[in-house]
């Protein structure tokens, strides 16, 4: 699972180094633009490649997606499978000869001990695992970079408008600046639709977070006396075990 995780990271930020690089060759392109004029076929593989470069990054979010899906089933499953030993591993003690417990011989401190270990567990079970968290992180924050990019869009849109009323008709300033516009209206109509795509997933990943982040909080008291407690009767067991 952690080296599942280490590839997701390894994934995500090489699309956003590929995401940068991309940044930076557009930055070239338009100054090849002011410099030679006419660059439209550069204008359109420029946007053909950035379109691909979104299509992988909503890919990867979907991917994750389903990966934490999975893999917050398989921990539960797991959980479950832990319970379960525990059993088998009494059971097995019991088989080989040491005598069976009496819980009705428990002390009420012990009991005390076993009520609040189980209410640890109940609180932990309510919070995020670390792979669901990971997938909701990764999505709130390509939203928050999605929406830095289009608020750049937006305003090279203004300043690419701002470049064409004021060139002249017919001059090489004028059909550089229909390209700057023609180029910065289309990056911010592509980086709107992103963020229309975006927002769903990142508004069910922000409450997500905000959620398990209060949850975390509140129940925090109770898992940290649910761990000593659990330390405590596992001590306990084992002393009576071994005195039987």
């Amino acid at each position: 699972m952690e080296d599942l995780d280490r590839r997701l990271r390894d994934t995500d930020r090489r699309v956003r180094d590929l995401d940068s690089r991309f940044d930076d060759l557009e930055t070239d392109h338009q100054a090849l633009s002011r410099k030679f004029g006419y660059t439209e076929d550069l204008d359109y593989e420029l946007r053909a490649i950035r379109d691909e470069i979104s299509e992988y990054d909503d890919k990867i979010d979907k991917v994750e997606e389903e990966l934490g899906d999975r893999i917050g089933d398989t921990e539960q499953a797991i959980n479950r499978l832990t319970q379960h030993v525990r059993l088998l591993d009494g059971q097995i003690k019991i088989s080989q000869g040491v005598p069976e417990a009496d819980l009705d011989t428990f002390t009420r401190d012990q009991r005390a001990l076993a009520r609040t270990m189980a209410q640890g567990w109940s609180a932990r079970s309510q919070l995020l695992g670390d792979h669901e968290r990971f997938t909701h992180q990764v999505r709130v924050r390509h939203h928050r970079e999605t929406e830095a990019k289009h608020r750049q869009a937006r305003a090279a849109v203004v300043e690419s408008v701002g470049a064409f009323t004021a060139s002249r008709y017919g001059t090489s300033g004028h059909s550089e600046a229909t390209t700057r516009l023609r180029t910065a209206i289309a990056d911010e109509r592509r980086l709107r639709q992103d963020l229309t795509r975006q927002i769903p997933g990142a508004k069910e990943s922000a409450k997500a977070l905000a959620d398990d982040a209060s949850t975390r909080a509140s129940q925090q008291p109770t898992m940290s006396a649910g761990d000593r407690a659990e330390k405590r009767l596992t001590l306990a067991l084992r002393s009576r075990l071994a005195d039987a």
